[in-house]
Formats: structure tokens, sequence, C-alpha cells
């Protein structure tokens, strides 16, 4: 008992250093001094907390269930396909995967990231094939896409390299780096160094080819810019959303952003 206090201390300790070195990074980037108000300590408690959660949560992320019909469901939406972010598995996408079932989403099906570590191609390759199970198993034309972060990107990428325009009714993106992030210097997998600004993959992205939304905090240490997670605000099939005070991972935990996420899904229903 008294060592898993330890690890749960250290891994708290560790996450606060990490987090703390995120906002001084996003006031560098901004070019102002930070002041913490209320407001502030809150969101990054909450932030705090979301990483110690889903850090948690992990054991689950070896599942890979089936598709399958919610018994909530309600009307006849399309089929949605959540895909989690970097080093994230379903686990992160759970509680937006219950708040649409429970507002009658027949068809939520949560992905996994294969493998652990691969070029962002190779894992949208996973993304595109968990789109056709969805459509096998729901027997739908099309369906929607609620990805996080790098879920966002690789949605992207199967949507316009990877022949799924046809298959993609809609994307509703959670701070999604569609410009790349200056913090994937951080990261040891394969894909981080792809989820640069200068990459091949990112140069070679492209916008979303079907109607897209995307969700962006003002508090997000994680995407920099925060402008890289921003659709181009001119074009008519592109929706933009501009939240406050949430962190990378608190926006999963958010009823403001799921209530986004729902209004965008059930837009063209």
């Amino acid at each position: 008992m008294t060592a898993l206090v330890s690890i749960l201390l250290v891994l708290t300790i560790a996450h606060a250093i990490g987090l703390a070195c995120g906002l001084a990074i996003l006031a560098v980037e901004r070019g102002k001094s930070v002041h913490f108000d209320l407001r502030g300590i809150s969101a990054f408690v909450r932030e705090l907390c979301a990483h110690l959660l889903f850090l948690g949560l992990k054991i689950g992320d070896r599942i890979r269930p089936n598709p399958c019909r919610s018994p909530h469901a309600q009307g006849s939406r399309t089929p949605v396909l959540l895909v989690p972010g970097y080093a994230d598995g379903r686990s992160t996408m759970l509680p937006l995967a219950s708040y649409l079932r429970t507002r009658g989403w027949g068809w939520v099906h949560v992905a996994n990231h294969t493998p652990f570590s691969a070029p962002l191609p190779d894992l949208a390759d996973s993304v595109a094939r968990e789109v056709r199970r969805l459509q096998e198993a729901s027997g739908s034309d099309q369906v929607d896409i609620g990805a996080f972060s790098m879920g966002g990107v690789l949605s992207t990428w199967a949507i316009n390299h990877l022949n799924c325009s046809e298959r993609v009714r809609s994307l509703v993106t959670i701070a999604t780096p569609f410009s790349g992030t200056r913090t994937a210097v951080f990261g040891m997998r394969r894909q981080a160094s792809d989820l640069l600004p200068d990459s091949a993959c990112i140069l070679d992205l492209g916008v979303p080819q079907v109607p897209a939304t995307a969700i962006r905090s003002t508090f997000d240490t994680v995407i920099l810019p925060v402008s890289s997670a921003e659709l181009p605000e001119n074009d008519p099939q592109y929706t933009n959303h501009l939240v406050h005070w949430h962190g990378h991972h608190a926006m999963l935990l958010s009823t403001e952003v799921f209530a986004l996420v729902a209004h965008a899904l059930d837009a063209d229903t």
C-alpha cells in the first residue's frame, strides 16, 4: 500500500511539473505574463486530475470490442467513430461515448491505435479500417468521426489520402493540431516526429475534405500554437468553437465540449 501511494505521489508530481512547464511555454507563445486566479487554479487542477484519471483507466485500452448498437438508440443518427490522441487509448474517449449514447446515438464505436509506435500514415490506415468495420456492422453508407488531438490528424489523413472521403459524412475534432504542434519534440513514439509543424506529414495533410467542426481551448498547453487547432474561417463547410479554462485532456471530461460535439454531429442528421 505504501509503495502504491508513493507511485501515485511521484506520478502526480511529474504530471504537475509537466503541466506547469506547458503553461510556461504557452505564456511564452502568447508573450504575456502568467497570472493565476481562481479560474486558472481550477483549470490547472482539473487538467491534472484528468491526466491521473486516464492514466488509471489505461488498463482498459487493451480491449478491442466489436462495434455494437446501444440500447438507448433513438432514431437513425449516423454512426460515430471516436478516435483518441497521442499516447491515449480508448479509455480517454469513453466519457464522450457515454454522453452520446445516453442522448440517443445508437452506434458509437471507440478506436484503439495500432501499432503502438508508427508513422502517422500507418496509424491513419488503422483508423480507415475502423471506419470500414463500423460501416459493415451498422450497415450505414457513411459514418461521422469525433477525434481528439492526434486522432483528428489521423482522421484527416484517412479522409484525404486513404479514400475515406465518401465513407465519412463529417468530422468533429477536439484540440487537433492540423498545422502540427511544437510540443511534439517531447514525444518518444515514432508518430511524434510527424506531428511537428514542419514534418512532411503535416505539410501534406491538408484540411479535411468533408464538413468539419474544430473545438479548441485557450488553456491548451499541448497544442502550440493554439491556432493550429483551427480550421479556415472563410470556408462555409468548416466551423470553429473556442472554449476557455479547459486543459488539453480536461476537454474530454467537459460537458460544454460534449454539447458542442453532439450539436455538430446532430446538425445535418
